[in-house]
């Protein structure tokens, strides 16, 4: 067992959300916001070292699921709160306000939250998700293998479609399409009637724009 140098809770090893090195030794932590508070201001958080404690065995200890962010903590070492007529128990003050008040929290995000180059990226709750397209998914390493026939036949019918991984590994897919305008099609004809060329000019990939194209008769 390790305490994490922020919250102070107990924690194994292997259930730490992250680590951080700091003069060679290793610190782990219960959730990305304690790791983030100490990469801030190490110092600041060792007054005392990170203790090492001796294995407790599980039948000894009332052991309790944070609803946040899901880690599984000794009741005694936790932060309790009941609410309609159920205890919560909880690794941190911050799990306690997301808790308590949601709406306020996730508009304290806007920092947690990564504007990548062909998509976004969001950190919460130790997770990372990742939406975007398969150039950012490679530059990611997350794999998509066998599933290029999905994207493509998606983009075929018109879709944008965007990728969504949690933790480097896929979950799914979101595809999107706009919806022509009622008297589009008669527009464009009556323009090629005219003698005009009309040209469509899209920041979408080939597919999706040729898809589009053919409902103009293009």
């Amino acid at each position: 067992m390790v305490t994490d140098p922020v919250c102070k809770m107990t924690i194994e090893e292997k259930d730490a959300v992250g680590t951080s090195v700091y003069k060679g030794t290793t610190y782990y932590f219960c959730s990305a916001v304690c790791k983030e508070e100490f990469d801030k201001n190490p110092k600041g958080f060792l007054a005392e070292k990170a203790i090492v404690l001796p294995m407790v065995s599980s039948g000894a200890t009332k052991m309790a699921k944070d609803p946040i962010c899901g880690m599984v903590i000794p009741k005694e070492r936790s932060i309790k709160r009941d609410m309609g007529g159920r205890s919560y128990y909880f690794c941190s003050e911050n799990c306690v306000r997301t808790f308590e008040a949601p709406e306020a929290e996730l508009k304290s995000m806007k920092r947690r939250v990564t504007i990548a180059s062909h998509g976004v990226k969001v950190s919460f709750a130790g997770e990372e998700t990742l939406i975007g397209n398969m150039r950012l998914m490679k530059e990611k390493g997350v794999s998509i293998e066998g599933k290029e026939g999905v994207i493509s036949g998606l983009e075929e019918k018109g879709n944008t479609v965007m990728i969504v991984a949690e933790d480097n590994k896929l979950k799914g897919f979101i595809a999107v399409a706009d919806t022509l305008k009622e008297h589009a099609e008669d527009v464009v004809k009556d323009l090629k009637a005219e003698g005009i060329q009309v040209v469509m000019l899209t920041g979408d990939n080939e597919r999706t724009a040729r898809a589009i194209g053919e409902k103009f008769g293009n």
